[in-house]
């Protein structure tokens, strides 16, 4: 497997998705573009980075949001 083609695939689809969200209503925008955080959190474990350090903290995300309260909670 070719690493960096993968994970350079992978930043790609990210900021595809991120161009497709333009036509996204304001309710869908922060989804989309979760999506393609997540899209990118892939592309640096690929690369070997571990989970923790792929993800960043729960701040990165957003206290308060779905993403960063799941991270703030792991291990509880």
């Amino acid at each position: 497997m070719d690493r960096k083609k993968l994970s350079s695939w992978l930043r790609n689809m990210a900021s595809a998705h991120e161009l497709a969200s333009e036509d996204s209503s304001p309710e869908e925008l922060a989804e989309v573009l979760d999506r393609a955080e997540l899209i990118r959190v892939l592309a640096r474990i690929v690369d070997g980075k571990s989970v923790e350090q792929a993800f960043g903290s729960p701040g990165d995300w957003g206290h308060g949001t779905p993403i960063g309260d799941a991270l703030a909670s792991r291990g509880e």
